[in-house]
């Protein structure tokens, strides 16, 4: 559909691009890769949460709430899809896992992927993907609870 009035804007322009950035960062490079899509620039967010105890006291670490949440064109966002599963049972597909990376990104991504040329969504401007690429500063920390160096990400300023 189309807006019938002009837009408001309720997050300062610069707020807003750095979380579609870091939306994308997690879809390109961290636990949301499984709802990437090759025609498409995807953000997104991943979410796992326990549900409370039956008794009221606390969560019940057998009982979650799996979800991802992905924005797509990621570059000029037009579309969200939300997937949500209640108590998802890890399976031999998942390894037994249940975190919103393994159960539910791949649902978003599918759904982007068979609706967007539905919805006549343009495939993304490889451009679009290397402004994106060009922020991307990869390291290494080192990591002292487990001892070891790991891959780390950060941002470099708009210019």
């Amino acid at each position: 559909g189309h807006f019938t009035h002009d837009p408001v804007r309720y997050v300062d322009e610069a707020v807003a691009r750095d979380i579609r950035w870091l939306m994308w960062l997690n879809v390109a490079k961290g636990t949301g890769h499984r709802a990437g899509s090759d025609a498409y620039l995807v953000g997104g967010k991943t979410g796992t949460a326990e549900k409370p105890r039956k008794n009221g006291r606390g969560y019940d670490r057998e009982r979650v709430v799996s979800s991802f949440v992905g924005v797509f064109p990621i570059e000029r966002p037009r579309y969200t899809v939300f997937a949500m599963l209640d108590e998802p049972q890890g399976d031999k597909g998942t390894n037994g896992t249940r975190y919103g990376s393994v159960i539910a990104a791949p649902i978003v991504g599918e759904i982007i992927r068979r609706s967007a040329p539905i919805l006549g969504v343009q495939p993304s401007d490889p451009d679009a993907e290397a402004l994106f690429q060009r922020r991307l500063v990869e390291t290494k920390v080192w990591n002292v609870v487990k001892r070891r160096q790991e891959k780390s990400f950060a941002a470099l300023p708009l210019r």
